[in-house]
C-alpha cells in the first residue's frame, strides 16, 4: 500500500504531466468546461495511454526507426477512435460535446510522452508509464472541470448548487480556462519549490 501511495503521489504530484511537464494542454484546457466532460476525457485519455503503451512495448522492437513515431500515432489513434466509437454508441450527447478535442488526444504531448517512455520497454513499465501520465492528467482535469462548472455555471453534472446570477461566467471561456490553468501552475510550483527549500535547510 506504501508503494502504491507513493507511486501515485509521483504520478500526481512531482511529475504530474499536465502542471510539470505541460503535456496535453489543448485538450485539458478545452474539455473541462464541465465535470462530466473532464471526467470523460480524463478516463478516455487514461485508456488511450496504457493500452497504446502496451501495444507500442510489443512492437517497437519490430518497427523500423524510421517510420516510429507514424507508427506510434497510428497505433494510439486507433485506441482514441475505439474510445469514440463506443461514446458514439452509448453517450452520443456526450460525444458530440466533446467535439474535435477528444481526437486531439492522437497529437498532443501527452501521447508523444507515452510513446516515448513504451518505446523498448517491458509491457509492465510501459503500462505504469502510461497509467503515470493518465493520472496526473486526469487529476489536473478533475480539478479543473470542478471549478469551471461550479463556479461558472453554479452546477454540478448540470444540478444547480449556485444560484444563477453569482456564477462566473468568464471562467466557462477558453481565456478562464488559460488564467485558471495559470493560476494552477504558479502555486503548485510556488508550493513545490517552498517544499525543497525546506528539504534543503533540513
Amino acid at each position: 500500500m506504501k508503494k502504491l501511495l507513493g507511486y501515485i503521489k509521483q504520478s500526481v504530484v512531482d511529475k504530474n504531466s499536465a502542471l510539470v511537464l505541460l503535456l496535453g494542454l489543448c485538450p485539458l484546457l478545452m474539455m473541462s468546461s464541465s465535470l462530466l466532460t473532464g471526467l470523460v476525457s480524463g478516463a478516455a485519455a487514461m485508456i488511450v495511454l496504457v493500452l497504446s503503451g502496451v501495444v507500442i512495448s510489443l512492437l517497437g522492437r519490430v518497427i523500423p526507426n524510421g517510420i516510429k513515431d507514424v507508427s506510434y500515432m497510428v497505433i494510439t489513434a486507433f485506441f482514441v477512435a475505439i474510445c469514440e466509437l463506443l461514446l458514439f454508441a452509448f453517450l452520443p450527447s456526450l460525444r458530440t460535446a466533446l467535439g474535435i478535442y477528444l481526437p486531439l488526444i492522437t497529437v498532443s504531448g501527452l501521447a508523444f510522452a507515452a510513446a516515448e517512455r513504451a518505446d523498448n520497454a517491458t509491457v509492465g513499465a510501459a503500462a505504469l508509464g502510461g497509467l503515470s501520465l493518465g493520472l496526473g492528467y486526469f487529476a489536473v482535469i478533475f480539478i479543473m472541470s470542478f471549478i469551471r462548472e461550479l463556479f461558472g455555471n453554479g452546477t454540478l453534472f448540470g444540478f444547480r448548487i449556485i444560484p444563477e446570477e453569482y456564477a462566473i461566467r468568464l471562467i466557462t471561456t477558453p481565456f478562464g480556462a488559460l488564467f485558471l490553468f495559470g493560476i494552477f501552475v504558479a502555486v503548485f510550483r510556488a508550493v513545490a519549490l517552498r517544499a525543497e527549500k525546506g528539504e534543503v535547510e533540513k
